[in-house]
């Protein structure tokens, strides 16, 4: 399955989806264009079943945030240990 530990990074930003051809994985700056949140949001996705596979779907509140976190550029932890030195 898709890991989304923080040093997988730079493995799911921008890399196409093997499942949905046309897409990335992640998208940064557009979660409409991100394979990953439609997996997450939609009841049906385009391609697939519905993640997480093997627990409830995401709420609404956590859906947003993922959905915030992709339109503000998938910024990876790397981006947030420059930020908090400032």
């Amino acid at each position: 399955g898709l890991s989304l530990e923080a040093d997988q990074h730079d493995d799911v930003i921008g890399q196409p989806s093997a499942e949905y051809i046309g897409y990335d994985l992640i998208q940064p700056g557009s979660r409409d264009e991100s394979y990953l949140f439609l997996k997450v949001s939609e009841a049906v996705p385009p391609a697939g079943a519905r993640m997480p596979l093997e627990d409830h779907p995401l709420d609404e509140a956590q859906t947003e945030l993922l959905g915030r976190w992709i339109d503000a550029g998938a910024p990876g932890s790397e981006d947030s240990d420059e930020h908090s030195s400032d």
